[in-house]
């Protein structure tokens, strides 16, 4: 995996999960049987539950998706606090595990412009000291070989940085957990398998949080790969022809759909995130027992010019939910529009991938976000769509939008409102909410697809310039 655009490969972990792992006793009783865990409190904010656990406890949290639990249950009951009595539900525990336990693959790490740092293991690296699911409440609560399909192909520890002060003293830091916990309840992020603050110093001191460490199920790759994949086979002669740029480009296109997918689950779910790019796509193997008894992967795949062969197969999530570009819009805020925001969250995306990679790299992503052939050429005919492409139909949310009185208007003033999002971010929402409301005009389906959309968010959020329009303008089907 590559760096983010204009971030440094991040050091080995070693070092602050060793002080971690020297900064609180661990108890000597590890889990025999089904253990408890701890839910939030109806009567309890979720941030301030989180500070007591991680905080005040410094224990151990976790996020599971639906598929790993035995009974069907909300999001925020996959949520849960480990045993606080036992030694998989101390931070330390887990530090000294990761520092001394664990190999990281180096060329796999990767960081952010803001500080936060991915290591991740190789694909289906040996991890035996990973709790299983008593854990996790035991085998009535947690399916016991859902679990182990999570953790099979490798974990990953993203370490994000803070300051010398309690969880609830950081508010960026603990709206990034609460995020990213409520994603991997959902199922669009990685399923996290424990969450706890590195900290430094000894338990009855002051109480000093300069990493937020959570401990995931390992991307096999990130879609940056892929599109830097596509850009490199196509510069080098000596390579295209062992890649069939056919398969490749239907690949990519059904990459894409997958993608939406998720972005309108996100929607559907009033999480508003807009830094999904490249870079925040990440695709995870999704495991099943073959008929040898092995476990196989599921998923897309795509050929890595630098290893010379097909890279794990993974379905898309989706990670780094900085609350800088992400908010959850409460319930009662009227404004908010779930079409709106999918179409917002989409037209960002593809326009992230094309200034990164450029329109070329980017076009079959976009395609089947408008129900394009994955050259482009055609319409597809609709039993050729995927059945949910009323939903994923960027155009069709858009004219939905457009048609309902009041909705762009209602949708355009939330953008703009200073409290959404942090400070520096309003200029380009401005921008991002008149681009909507001319996509949103009828007539608007012709402007066009890819390389000029939102040039203001996709700097904020990539660090990368906007790539000039390119000749994909074409009119809503």
């Amino acid at each position: 995996m590559q760096c983010a655009e204009g971030a440094p490969r991040p050091p080995p972990p070693t070092l602050p999960l060793e002080a971690a792992a020297r900064s609180g006793a661990v108890p000597t009783a590890a889990v025999a049987d089904a253990s408890s865990v701890a839910r939030k409190p109806a009567h309890c904010g979720f941030g301030a539950w989180l500070d007591l656990v991680l905080s005040g406890q410094r224990g151990v949290v976790a996020a599971l998706p639906p598929a790993a639990w035995r009974q069907p249950c909300a999001p925020a009951e996959r949520v849960v606090a480990l045993a606080a009595d036992k030694r998989e539900g101390c931070a330390a525990w887990w530090a000294a595990q990761l520092a001394r336990a664990t190999r990281f693959a180096p060329a796999r790490s990767h960081g952010t412009r803001a500080g936060s740092a991915w290591h991740v293991t190789e694909a289906f690296a040996d991890t035996p000291w990973l709790p299983d699911e008593r854990t996790y409440g035991g085998p009535d609560a947690v399916d016991a070989f859902e679990l182990e399909c999570l953790a099979a192909a490798g974990v990953a520890l993203a370490l994000h940085p803070g300051t010398r002060e309690r969880l609830s003293e950081q508010p960026h830091l603990s709206q990034r957990l609460a995020l990213e916990m409520e994603a991997a309840a959902l199922g669009l992020a990685p399923a996290v398998l424990a969450t706890f603050a590195a900290h430094v110093g000894a338990q009855d001191g002051p109480a000093t949080v300069p990493r937020l460490a959570m401990v995931t199920q390992a991307p096999s790759f990130r879609l940056a790969d892929v599109l830097a994949a596509h850009v490199a086979v196509q510069r080098d002669p000596a390579l295209r022809p062992r890649v069939d740029a056919a398969a490749a480009q239907r690949t990519q296109h059904a990459m894409g759909s997958a993608v939406a997918r998720c972005i309108r689950a996100l929607a559907d779910a009033r999480l508003l995130k807009l830094n999904v790019g490249p870079d925040t796509v990440v695709f995870c193997p999704k495991l099943f027992e073959a008929t040898d008894g092995d476990l196989e992967a599921t998923g897309f795949a795509f050929f890595h010019p630098e290893r010379g062969d097909d890279v794990v197969k993974g379905q898309p999530r989706l990670v780094n939910f900085d609350p800088a570009f992400t908010r959850r819009v409460p319930a009662s805020v009227r404004e908010y529009d779930a079409d709106a925001a999918y179409a917002l969250m989409m037209l960002q995306f593809l326009s992230a991938s094309a200034a990164r990679f450029g329109s070329a790299a980017a076009a079959p992503l976009a395609h089947a976000a408008y129900g394009r052939s994955p050259e482009g050429a055609v319409v597809l005919d609709p039993l050729e769509k995927p059945e949910d492409f009323e939903q994923l139909d960027v155009h069709r949310a858009l004219a939905r939008c457009g048609a309902a009185p009041g909705r762009v208007e209602a949708f355009v003033t939330l953008l703009q409102q200073p409290g959404l999002l942090q400070q520096p971010l309003l200029p380009a929402l401005r921008e991002a909410a008149a681009e909507f409301a001319a996509r949103a005009r009828p007539g608007g389906g012709a402007l066009p697809l890819l390389g000029c959309s939102l040039p203001a968010l996709v700097r904020a959020a990539t660090g990368t310039r906007a790539a000039p329009c390119a000749a994909l303008a074409q009119r809503a089907p």
